[in-house]
């Protein structure tokens, strides 16, 4: 996988880099153990949205049809981060 896009509800266009191991670790240490942020997080590290680097609060901002399509996009390029435990 390089790169992958989508495009957002106001014709933005989110992009997805390639994540590394660093960027989980990132997000694992960052959600200070609260699983919805690792998600959150995540996405702010490898996702900029029309070239421009983004913060999980720009997340929060976002329209819930976008954040839903960032987070669909980042369980389909990473299944195993949505699989639950049994």
């Amino acid at each position: 996988m390089d790169n992958e896009q989508i495009l957002l509800s106001n014709d933005k266009v989110a992009n997805f880099r390639k994540a590394k191991g660093k960027d989980l670790f990132d997000a694992l240490r960052l959600a200070n153990g609260e699983p919805s942020d690792i998600t959150k997080l995540l996405i702010a590290k490898i996702v900029t949205i029309d070239q421009k680097n983004i913060t999980e609060f720009d997340i929060d901002d976002l329209p819930l049809e976008d954040v839903l399509l960032l987070i669909e996009k980042l369980n389909s390029l990473y299944p195993f981060l949505s699989q639950k435990k049994k």
